[in-house]
């Protein structure tokens, strides 16, 4: 598990875009399946790559992209619940990830970082707003089925 996570960690912030992908599809299904036995990991990974990746002016637009691809995959009410009760609620917690993810999604949103390519530009800017309405629409049915 412990090599599995490091490698992944360092292929997720190579520059190859192919390696991110792959291993971003790998950490999402670890996610998907796993995530009850994987609650450090998630915390480490998702605050040193997601939330480096989108707040980062050096990372390239497809990373964020490809990040933005990630997030939205695993925006389902229940795994947001889970990020928000697991992290943000548990005085243990490192950091408020819940918190943190929804802010580096409204700075990417209102277009608050640095980018170069234009075409790369227009697909960051609709996988963001997708991203950010599935993030809102998985709370907001939370609630629904909390209520």
């Amino acid at each position: 598990r412990h090599y599995l996570c490091v490698s992944l960690l360092k292929n997720c912030m190579s520059t190859n875009t192919s390696v991110v992908y792959l291993s971003l599809r790998i950490f999402v299904s670890l996610v998907s399946n796993f995530r009850g036995h994987l609650k450090n990991e998630i915390e480490v990974f998702v605050a040193n790559v997601f939330l480096k990746v989108l707040d980062s002016q050096n990372s390239s637009p497809e990373q964020k992209c490809l990040v933005l691809e990630a997030l939205e995959s695993l925006s389902t009410p229940e795994t947001l619940s889970q990020l928000f009760l697991s992290y943000d609620c548990d005085i243990n917690a490192a950091n408020d990830l819940f918190k943190n993810i929804v802010t580096s999604l409204a700075r990417v949103a209102k277009g608050s970082y640095a980018l170069g390519a234009h075409d790369a530009v227009a697909s960051l800017n609709d996988s963001r707003g997708g991203t950010l309405a599935a993030m809102l629409q998985g709370k907001a049915g939370a609630a629904k089925k909390e209520a």
